[in-house]
């Protein structure tokens, strides 16, 4: 169950980012991510710092798996859109 809830959360992600990502401030975030050396481990070492997190507040609660997994996957999706990882920036990259 947590994969499925892991998967609907990243994906929600995807589609909110997606739609903000004209914004001026996004802009200016993804200009200093892009700037990054040793991009993918910045971005995965975040990751892993707000699941320890995430786990550490969450984990006390009896919280059903499905919801865990939504917020990993937002998680992710807001770490993948941060970095410029998504679904949609990988796609607008092959075709540039």
């Amino acid at each position: 169950m947590i994969i499925i809830g892991l998967l609907a959360g990243a994906i929600a992600m995807n589609f909110i980012g997606e739609a903000i990502n004209e914004l001026k401030f996004v802009e200016a975030i993804h200009k200093k991510t892009r700037d990054l050396k040793h991009k993918k481990i910045w971005q995965y070492g975040i990751f892993f710092i707000l699941v320890v997190l995430e786990v550490l507040v969450v984990g006390p609660y009896d919280i059903h798996d499905l919801a865990q997994g939504a917020i990993l996957g937002s998680l992710l999706g807001v770490v993948n859109f941060i970095f410029e990882d998504s679904l949609y920036d990988r796609a607008r990259n092959t075709l540039r």
